[in-house]
């Protein structure tokens, strides 16, 4: 197996954790590739270049949950974590590594890509269909019937910058898959770990990272 750098989110409970949830180690399983958990401990920053060669990971995957930074009505923002991200995706790409972001893994990319979240209000704890709305190398197979939603903010497909394009809208317009124009990195809005057993969402991952 391969191994994948995976973020972790923060949870806040007495004291501070990192947190993943257990169906991501079936659904990386299933797609031939082995989690390397990265710590939200900010003196990883200085060394995540060397970290990420030494055991030579095959790519990175930016996870969901908590809020970012600067977002407005943001809750449970994680400066750690911020800070950590922000130098796994600039690793990424000093070693030329493809990056998967999910839900908030995908906003955190996106936004270093210099796009914009708003509010998009109806995406939690909801499913819809998917609609492809271009050609790219994710194989999103026409569409999907179906994809689970659990987010706050989304991004308008006029607020994702120049830097990547949409290849996917929910019904309402919001961006739910994009690509970068130049380099491997990838975002959904959908969380494969909450459908461990979706076949589409296999070949995604499998198709960027192993």
């Amino acid at each position: 197996m391969r191994l994948v750098a995976i973020s972790l989110r923060v949870d806040d409970e007495r004291e501070r954790r990192d947190a993943l949830d257990q169906e991501w180690y079936r659904v990386l399983g299933a797609a031939g590739l082995m989690p390397l958990l990265i710590p939200n401990h900010t003196e990883l920053c200085t060394q995540m270049v060397d970290y990420l060669r030494s055991l030579s990971v095959c790519g990175a995957l930016l996870t969901g949950g908590n809020d970012l930074l600067g977002t407005p009505g943001a809750k449970n923002v994680a400066t750690e974590r911020e800070q950590v991200e922000t130098s796994l995706i600039e690793a990424c790409i000093s070693l030329e590594l493809p990056i998967l972001g999910v839900c908030r893994g995908f906003q955190k990319l996106a936004l270093h890509h210099g796009a914009r979240l708003s509010s998009a209000p109806g995406h939690v704890g909801k499913t819809h269909p998917l609609v492809v709305v271009a050609d790219s190398d994710m194989p999103l197979e026409g569409g999907r019937a179906a994809v689970n939603s659990f987010h706050d903010f989304g991004l308008a497909s006029a607020d994702l910058g120049s830097n990547m394009i949409a290849v996917a809208l929910s019904p309402d317009g919001f961006v739910e898959a994009a690509v970068h124009r130049d380099l491997p990195h990838w975002g959904i809005m959908w969380h494969p770990e909450r459908s461990p057993n979706d076949p589409g969402d296999l070949e995604i991952i499998r198709s960027l990272l192993a």
